[in-house]
């Protein structure tokens, strides 16, 4: 209250002194001290506000539709499929807090249809800035650093959802858990990070505990290279290895509960063309990944998952897009999955995108297409990843 009578003080002085005939050099001076004034309380105020958390919310409806009766993963209709909550703040200099909840329809077990909605944390962490010889650390809950597009949202993927390798593999969400993680900037002329996480893993169809869950031991290394003024490359490779305990019916020829250790090899790649002149109009993206598994089990039997895809930004609002997926099925003998998509997305402004697209599966239920619409819209600032 105190500083805003300070203000309205000002204000009547300076409409005061207007009246009073003076000399250009007089109100110059009068004006300058006023703009300093507004400063120092403004200042002050915003300094109060300086720790305050930056919060978001991220809206994202989807209509789905699929041809296969039986035995699809979709179901065709109009959903809310999920809302998050963001909330991001620096903790002091040396530390910062991001936590996101999601909100998203609960299922029945059976899959017969919803029951409500889900709240739920989705990553939480803190991490710590300026730890000695240059290393950064995070600990809570995040998503792994297994590949690039693992490590993103769902709102802020270039598709509709994740990779079909990270869905059948790691969940329907990808891959995260609760844990920490230790990071250091190489030493080299070109931007290089090394990576390490531990976590509790989060299950899926290939790391399937039967008891408690496993620990993650997660590597990575990501390199980024600039070739030319309108080109950059990411190159990353990583290797997971973890821990389950599978019953009988999960692994054929096992008559009894059996400890497994999975190793899992990764590769990615993300290239961009941007023009430096016109990068608000033109953008081509090519983003690549794949993954090997194998576990002491089936020692023979490595089982093998990758996508490509493809996007060309050819004006300000239109992007074309396709997209391929390819799996072997987790404990499965010789089965696999193809997926073709194309879509297209119109970017009404940096908050809000519009998306509509086609996939055709080629599974092991036979043949399927599924079309998808998405709009999303975002509040707040959390927009932007990590290229």
């Amino acid at each position: 209250m105190l500083r805003r009578n300070i203000v309205v003080l000002y204000v009547i002085l300076l409409v005061f002194s207007f009246n009073i005939p003076a000399s250009d050099d007089e109100k110059e001076l009068n004006l300058s001290f006023f703009s300093m004034q507004m400063q120092q309380v403004g200042g002050a105020a915003s300094s109060q506000t300086a720790f305050n958390p930056k919060i978001s919310v991220i809206g994202d409806f989807v209509y789905t539709y699929s041809d296969l009766e039986e035995g699809s993963s979709w179901d065709s209709g109009f959903n809310i499929r999920e809302i998050e909550l963001g909330f991001q703040a620096s903790v002091d200099v040396y530390a910062r807090a991001d936590f996101f909840f999601a909100v998203s329809p609960e299922v029945d077990e059976d899959g017969s249809g919803e029951t409500g909605y889900d709240f739920s944390l989705e990553e939480g962490y803190i991490t710590f800035l300026t730890l000695p010889f240059g290393f950064q650390a995070r600990l809570g809950k995040m998503r792994t650093s297994i590949g690039s597009v693992n490590q993103k949202h769902a709102h802020a993927l270039s598709w509709f959802d994740y990779p079909e390798v990270l869905l059948r593999y790691f969940g329907e969400a990808g891959s995260n858990g609760t844990g920490g993680e230790i990071s250091l900037l190489l030493p080299l002329n070109f931007y290089s990070e090394l990576k390490y996480q531990f976590q509790k893993d989060n299950g899926g169809a290939y790391f399937n505990p039967a008891d408690e869950k496993e620990w993650y031991h997660n590597f990575r290394l990501a390199n980024f290279f600039e070739p030319g003024e309108d080109h950059s490359l990411k190159i990353g490779i990583g290797f997971l290895f973890a821990g389950s305990t599978f019953d009988q019916q999960t692994v054929e020829e096992v008559e009894e509960t059996v400890d497994c250790v999975h190793n899992v090899f990764t590769a990615d790649l993300t290239y961009q063309w941007c023009p430096v002149r016109r990068a608000i109009y033109k953008k081509l993206t090519i983003n690549a990944e794949a993954y090997l598994f194998s576990d002491d089990i089936n020692s023979t039997e490595n089982r093998f998952g990758m996508f490509a895809a493809l996007d060309y930004q050819f004006n300000r609002r239109w992007i074309l897009g396709v997209k391929y997926d390819y799996l072997q099925i987790p404990f499965s003998e010789d089965a696999d999955e193809n997926f073709y998509t194309a879509y297209v997305t119109y970017i009404q402004s940096e908050f809000t995108y519009l998306r509509g697209g086609y996939t055709y599966v080629d599974g092991v239920e036979g043949s399927e297409n599924r079309v998808f619409l998405q709009l999303n819209f975002g509040l707040g600032p959390h927009r932007a990843h990590k290229f």
